[in-house]
């Protein structure tokens, strides 16, 4: 069902950056209405020089999320190779040292840029089911305007991290303000847990801005916009699961 010709807001005049990144949290209809033929590069680099900020700046509060998620993998993986007879090779296990040290400190600098181009892809391709009209470009602008609250989210992580002990951390969905932070990684299910880190108050904050962002961009329903989130969180749920489906 499309909106009333009236309801929809004309497109306002140019504004600034800052002008842009509050109206991403208190105006997102107004934002995505200027933005509908924008490029999703825009708010990557904003998000991108934001989580280089913050990454920085609160590296010592962040990083025990992240070595704690590592020390875990490797516990996994040092049992399972005992339950095979073999050992870790400290080279396998240093290497791996390094590449999560590489993701935490550059991961969020790059995560921007594959919301924009992958989460754009399964907005579009929820539009499209439900016969949205949007295009890829559009679904991906945003897609990426979509993703500001994750900003939030790690400085809420860091604030958690603030007032602590660093060593009482089981992984990073301690961290999250969701029904993750809940369950003892180290006994949940991988399925369960992987499927619950997308729900904590970030996450879904990001889904209701997508929503708006179909409905103003698409001229359509909010219920419409619904519907292509739900697809949407279906299509990121399943490529989720599947990598710790096949880990098994």
């Amino acid at each position: 069902m499309s909106l009333p010709l009236e309801s929809v807001t004309p497109s306002a005049k140019k504004t600034g950056l800052m002008d842009d990144v509050v109206d991403a949290f208190v105006n997102p209809s107004a934002l995505f209405d200027r933005m509908r033929d924008s490029s999703f590069v825009r708010p990557a680099l904003i998000q991108m020089v934001l989580f280089g900020v913050i990454v920085f700046a609160l590296r010592n509060l962040i990083s025990p999320y992240f070595d704690a998620e590592f020390a875990q993998g490797m516990a996994k993986a040092t049992a399972q190779a005992a339950a095979q007879g073999r050992e870790m090779p400290a080279s396998a296990i240093e290497m791996s040292r390094k590449i999560s040290s590489f993701s935490t400190m550059f991961g969020p600098l790059l995560i921007p840029w594959f919301i924009a181009i992958f989460g754009g892809l399964a907005t579009w391709i929820g539009a499209r089911i439900v016969g949205a009209k949007i295009s890829y470009g559009q679904s991906a602008t945003i897609a990426s305007w979509s993703y500001m609250p994750a900003v939030l989210g790690y400085i809420a992580l860091a604030v958690q991290g603030a007032m602590i002990d660093s060593n009482t951390i089981r992984g990073v969905s301690d961290g999250q303000l969701g029904p993750a932070r809940f369950l003892d990684p180290n006994t949940a299910s991988p399925q369960l847990l992987a499927l619950l880190q997308n729900l904590d108050i970030f996450g879904l904050w990001s889904l209701v801005l997508t929503a708006i962002g179909v409905a103003v961009v698409a001229r359509t329903s909010r219920s419409t916009g619904a519907v292509v989130v739900a697809i949407r969180f279906g299509i990121a749920a399943l490529l989720t699961l599947v990598p710790t489906l096949m880990s098994r």
